[in-house]
């Protein structure tokens, strides 16, 4: 069962469209933000993945028409101040639809970018030109965040994206994977490499990230991007059926959305999360989870313990 499944069935959607008019008031209020450790520079611990808003989701040559949808979720976001957005040459068209999308909000200064290299390119010239390319799709001259996709020719890559942040090209440069079984391989990575931040699979029903990558990003003072907070939906699907526990009011939860977004980026070592949607309405949702306050070292046992006895 995925979340737009879920939420169609039950209680939890009149929670999360509840949440919208309440949003809706709060425009331009603050949201939770947590520091990047190399510079202090603070972005919001909710951002937004567009896996779907290239190819995958049918946007790339799509109307104005059709593209409202994305154009309202990307407005949800940016209407709060900095949204952290993350893309990728990978997400077929994904970064050409942000710059078109982004220019027709005028909201490119509200914006942390986070976007990639591409896995399947080999060699300086394909790496050099798909940098080249990411700038002119997203019409940024200096992109925000750059990340090896899947960590692939990280030996090759991270030489030559740390000359393009002396260049002034890129401001912080990092590695992304999001398989369990890469995570000894980066962890070792991220120990003797210098870099500003990783990306890694996270979620209540993978927690695997914490037996190495998040105390090595700890020690090493990286920032930490949350990718398959929802894991694919499984978190869901857990919950089916299941009243969202009185605890979970105490840090401001409205949906289940919200619980399971907190608990994510309330682990000392995790920067921010990027759930990836194409609806406006959990857009709205998953900012609620960047509100109020995030649960502390108790509220989180309390809710490990509330999923693990389901």
């Amino acid at each position: 069962m995925k979340r737009r499944e879920f939420l169609k069935g039950s209680a939890a959607a009149s929670l999360t469209l509840a949440a919208a008019p309440a949003l809706k008031a709060q425009q331009g209020s603050p949201l939770i933000t947590k520091a990047i450790p190399s510079t202090g520079e603070q972005i919001p611990v909710v951002g937004l993945g567009t896996n779907e808003f290239g190819d995958r989701g049918g946007y790339t040559n799509a109307s104005a028409e059709d593209r409202q949808p994305i154009l309202e979720v990307l407005k949800a976001y940016t209407d709060h101040g900095n949204a952290l957005i993350d893309t990728a040459p990978a997400y077929s068209g994904s970064e050409k639809v942000l710059g078109e999308l982004l220019s027709q909000l005028g909201a490119k200064d509200k914006v942390t970018l986070a976007t990639k290299t591409f896995p399947r390119h080999t060699g300086m010239e394909q790496h050099e030109q798909t940098l080249l390319e990411s700038h002119a799709l997203l019409d940024m001259p200096t992109l925000d965040m750059v990340g090896i996709h899947n960590g692939t020719n990280w030996q090759e890559l991270l030489p030559f994206l740390r000359e393009a942040k002396q260049e002034g090209k890129v401001r912080y440069i990092g590695l992304t994977f999001s398989k369990t079984n890469q995570h000894a391989e980066m962890a070792e990575v991220m120990r003797n490499e210098p870099m500003d931040f990783v990306q890694v699979n996270y979620n209540m029903l993978d927690r695997n990230a914490e037996n190495e990558v998040l105390s090595v990003a700890l020690d090493k003072g990286l920032a930490v991007l949350g990718n398959i907070p929802y894991a694919t939906g499984d978190v869901f699907s857990r919950v089916s059926g299941v009243d969202l526990p009185d605890f979970a009011k105490e840090f401001d939860c409205q949906s289940w959305g919200n619980f399971f977004l907190k608990y994510n980026v309330s682990h000392p070592a995790m920067t921010a999360c990027v759930p990836g949607t194409t609806k406006a309405h959990h857009a709205l949702d998953n900012l609620q989870a960047a509100m109020g306050r995030l649960p502390n070292a108790s509220e989180r046992k309390m809710q490990e313990d509330f999923i693990a006895s389901l």
